[in-house]
């Protein structure tokens, strides 16, 4: 029942009628710290227009819910895998706002080597609750860099955003029904 009333909640706020497509959404509520985690729909892109190589990355908006507070942490889990002598050390973002976010790291597989390295690299990347809601219409971008200097941009999308924010609404007021 809670599911069938979280889906049509996301279909009233996205004006969307039950034949149009919806992101998917997973809610799972953690039995050791009672934390509500949203995930979203996870997203992808081939940079080759932004570099010679193909190298595909993916992205996915999460959000964690203490519900006693109602307090809501919006980040976004960054996936990239490239080959490359040199390890790119992904540390820094900022989004199409100029806003620094923060970056953590969370998985750095492959280091240097004296051929072409098969590298995977996942971060972390903060995004506050105001940034989310002044680009659910028109999507958000963020530009990560390395140490090595290099550097890409990619878009989380407005549907994306907006499910999102949808789905933590729900769960982020101290009133909110938890999940059992």
């Amino acid at each position: 029942m809670k599911k069938f009333l979280l889906i049509a909640a996301l279909f009233i706020i996205q004006g969307c009628t039950p034949n149009e497509p919806t992101p998917d959404i997973t809610i799972v509520k953690d039995q050791f710290t009672h934390q509500i985690k949203i995930f979203g729909k996870s997203e992808e892109a081939d940079l080759a227009s932004v570099h010679l190589a193909y190298e595909p990355a993916s992205w996915q908006l999460y959000s964690i819910i203490d519900p006693a507070s109602g307090s809501v942490k919006h980040q976004v889990a960054l996936t990239k895998v490239y080959f490359a002598i040199a390890h790119h050390n992904l540390n820094k973002a900022c989004g199409e706002d100029s806003k620094k976010l923060k970056v953590t790291k969370i998985v750095d597989a492959g280091r240097a080597c004296l051929k072409r390295c098969k590298i995977l690299e996942q971060v972390t990347i903060d995004i506050d609750e105001k940034t989310l809601r002044q680009h659910d219409l028109s999507g958000y971008s963020i530009k990560v860099i390395g140490k090595t200097t290099y550097e890409f941009v990619f878009k989380i999308s407005a549907a994306a955003i907006q499910a999102q924010l949808a789905a933590s609404d729900l769960y982020s007021r101290p009133t909110a029904q938890p999940i059992n």
